[in-house]
C-alpha cells in the first residue's frame, strides 16, 4: 500500500538551474531516519532498446527517446551537492529511484543502466515507500554512515524544504504539473486509512466525508482488509459509472484480498438473477419504482437465499443514493442479518435528488440507517485543488477543508447569448482549451446540469458499460451529467447549465459539479440559470472566451461524431 509515514516530507514539481539549463525534479522523498529518495515518475508506456530509454506520446501516437539515468542522475547529484555546500560530510543516503506507474519490468539484476532495485515499476507502486526506505536502510549500513545511530537527518531535509517553493509561473506550467500529480495525492489519500484503524472493528460503520476526502481510497482499503481476513466481502454502489471503477482498481488485489462481489446494484440484481418489473415512463413513478418497488421486489426474492450465496460483510461507496430500501437489502443477504459488517462512505451533500417523501423533511440520509452506530468523518480534501475545495466549503459547512497539494487555477464563466444553443458554445470551449492550453481531451469532463446532453445520448447509444468504459479507458472529452458522476472525476470540468430538472437541487447539483474538477473548472450558461448562483457567481471570473463568443458566427455541431 503507497502510504508514507507522518514523518516523511514530500515536496512536488522542483525546479533547479544549474549552468544556464533549467531542470525539475519530480518528488523527492525525505525522512529524517532514512535519508532521502529522488523520483523521476514517467508516466505513459517506456521501453528500453540498444538505442536507450524511449517513452510513448499518446497525442502523436509514436516513440521518442529519453535519458532517463542522467535526468534522474543530474537531480540526484545535485541535491548531494546542495547538501553538501551546506553539511559537509554530515549528509543523508540520497538514492535516485525511475518510477513507472504504467509500465512493468523483468526483475532482473540491471535495466537500461539501471539497478533492478531502483526501479518501483506498476506492479509495485503500491509498495513504494516499502522499496524506498529499505534501500536507504541498506545505505545506512555503509561504514561511511557509522555515526548514523546519533544523528537524525530532519535538519538536512527541512533546509532542502525551505529552498523551494513551489510554485507556477503560467498556466501552461501548472497544467504541465497537474498530470504528474497522481503519486503524491494517492500516497496523502491513503494516509487517510489510519481511520480504519480505530474504527475498523465495528461491526456497523459510517464514515461521512466530503468530495476528495479519500472515502473512496478507504472503501476499496476496508474491502481488501476484510477479504483478507475470510470474509466473504461485497464492495458496492448505486451508479455503474463508479462500479467500473471500482471493479478495475480491485482487479489488482492480491489472490488473498479478492471480493466475492464489486459492481453496482444493477450488477448484484443481475447476479442473484432477478427478474425486475418494468420501468414506468414518468419521472415521478420511475423514481418511486427504483426507491421502493425495486428493494421490495429483491426483499422477496432473497427470502430463500442459499447460505453460499450470502455474504459476512458488504462495504458501501457514495452510500448517500441508497434508499432505506436497499439496506434492508443488503441486511438480508448477510449470513448474520444482526451481527454482520455493514461499512459505508458518503457525503449527504451529493444527494441531488429528494428520495422520497419522507425526505420532504430533510431527512439526514444515514438516519435511514438507524442501526448504524460507529461513525467517523474525513475533514481534510485531498485530492481538489485548494481553489476548488474553498468553493465547495462556501457551498457546504460539512464540507472537507483545503488541504490538497495545488493552489489551482482562477475558475471562470462563459455567458452564453440568447440565440446561441448552450451545446454547440460548449463543444467550442472544449476546442478552445484543446487549442491553446496544453490540456489533453482526456483530462477534460464535460457535465449537464440538466437533462442529458446530445453528446452524451449519443455516447450512451453504444451500452452502459461501453459508455463508462470511455471514462475508465479515456480518449477523448467525456460527457456526462451530475446526477451520475459522484465518485469520479477528471482535471478539468466543463459545467453545463442546461434547464435546472424541477425538484432538483441548483446548489447541490452545483456542488456535485464542482467536486468533480481536480485542478480547473469553468460554468458555462446563459443569464437565467447563472442569475441563480446569486453571490456565488463573484467567486468566478468571465472567461476571455466569452468576448469570442460575439465573434464567432453561430455553427451547427452534430452530436453524433
Amino acid at each position: 500500500m503507497l502510504q508514507l509515514p507522518e514523518q516523511v516530507t514530500l515536496i512536488h514539481s522542483m525546479k533547479y538551474f544549474d549552468s544556464d539549463r533549467e531542470y525539475e525534479i519530480d518528488f523527492l522523498i525525505g525522512h529524517p531516519d532514512f535519508g532521502i529518495a529522488v523520483l523521476e515518475v514517467k508516466g505513459s508506456d517506456l521501453k528500453y532498446s540498444n538505442t536507450g530509454w524511449q517513452q510513448y506520446n499518446r497525442a502523436e501516437h509514436r516513440w521518442y527517446p529519453k535519458d532517463i539515468r542522467k535526468q534522474l542522475g543530474t537531480n540526484k547529484r545535485w541535491i548531494v551537492n546542495m547538501l553538501i555546500e551546506r553539511f559537509g560530510d554530515l549528509i543523508p543516503p540520497v538514492s535516485g529511484f525511475l518510477v513507472t506507474p504504467d509500465t512493468a519490468f523483468r526483475n532482473t539484476d540491471n535495466v537500461g543502466g539501471f539497478a533492478r532495485r531502483s526501479i518501483v515499476d506498476s506492479t509495485q507502486v503500491d509498495n513504494l515507500w516499502e522499496i524506498v526506505s529499505s534501500r536507504l536502510a541498506d545505505k545506512l549500513t555503509e561504514p561511511r554512515f557509522a555515526y548514523g545511530s546519533i544523528w537524525t537527518w530532519k535538519e538536512q531535509i527541512e533546509y532542502i524544504r525551505d529552498q523551494f517553493h513551489t510554485y507556477h509561473d503560467t498556466y501552461e506550467e501548472q497544467i504541465r504539473s497537474t498530470q504528474e500529480r497522481g503519486l503524491a495525492i494517492e500516497s496523502l489519500s491513503k494516509n487517510q486509512v489510519a481511520l480504519l484503524d480505530f474504527m475498523g472493528d465495528n461491526s456497523r460503520m459510517l464514515v461521512r466525508g466530503g468530495p476528495g476526502s479519500g472515502k473512496t481510497v478507504l472503501a476499496i482499503e476496508q474491502a481488501a482488509r476484510l477479504s483478507a481476513a475470510g470474509k466473504k466481502t461485497g464492495l458496492l454502489c448505486y451508479n455503474i459509472g463508479l462500479s467500473q471503477h471500482l471493479i478495475r482498481a480491485t482487479a489488482s488485489l492480491p489472490k488473498n484480498q479478492r471480493l466475492g462481489f464489486t459492481g453496482s446494484l444493477e450488477d448484484l440484481i443481475e447476479k442473484w438473477n432477478i427478474q425486475l418489473p418494468p420501468v414506468p415512463e414518468t419521472r415521478a413513478a420511475r423514481d418511486r419504482h427504483y426507491r421502493k418497488e425495486v428493494p421490495r421486489v429483491i426483499l422477496e426474492e432473497i427470502k430463500d437465499l442459499p447460505e453460499e450465496e450470502k455474504f459476512d460483510a458488504w462495504i458501501v461507496d457514495e452510500a448517500q443514493e441508497l434508499h432505506r430500501g436497499h439496506w434492508n437489502v443488503l441486511r438480508a443477504s448477510l449470513k448474520d442479518p444482526e451481527n454482520g459488517i455493514i461499512h459505508a462512505f458518503g457525503d449527504k451533500d451529493q444527494e441531488i435528488f429528494q428520495r422520497d417523501e419522507e425526505s420532504q423533511n430533510e431527512e439526514e440520509w444515514h438516519n435511514r440507517i438507524p442501526w448504524f452506530y460507529a461513525r467517523g468523518s474525513l475533514r481534510r480534501n485531498l485530492r481538489n485543488s485548494r481553489v476548488i475545495a474553498r468553493l465547495l466549503a462556501e457551498l457546504s459547512s460539512r464540507a472537507a477543508e483545503p488541504a490538497g497539494l495545488f493552489e489551482g487555477f482562477m475558475p471562470e464563466y462563459v455567458l452564453v447569448p440568447d440565440d446561441r444553443d448552450i451545446h454547440d458554445v460548449s463543444d467550442s470551449y472544449v476546442d478552445h482549451l484543446l487549442t491553446n492550453y496544453p490540456w489533453d481531451a482526456e483530462h477534460i469532463l464535460v457535465l449537464n446540469i440538466g437533462d442529458k446532453s446530445p453528446r452524451h445520448l449519443s455516447a450512451l447509444k453504444r451500452g452502459k458499460i461501453k459508455y463508462w468504459e470511455r471514462f475508465i479507458k479515456p480518449i477523448d472529452a467525456f460527457h456526462s451529467n451530475v446526477s451520475v458522476i459522484k465518485g469520479l472525476e477528471r482535471p478539468v470540468v466543463v459545467l453545463v447549465f442546461d434547464e435546472f430538472v424541477e425538484g432538483s437541487n441548483v446548489q447541490q447539483q452545483l456542488y456535485v459539479g464542482l467536486s468533480r474538477a481536480l485542478d480547473d473548472v469553468v460554468l458555462i450558461g446563459k443569464q437565467k440559470e447563472l442569475d441563480q448562483l446569486g453571490d456565488f457567481l463573484n467567486n468566478f471570473a468571465e472567461s476571455p472566451f466569452s468576448v469570442e463568443l460575439n465573434e464567432v458566427p453561430a455553427t451547427v455541431v452534430d452530436a453524433s461524431s
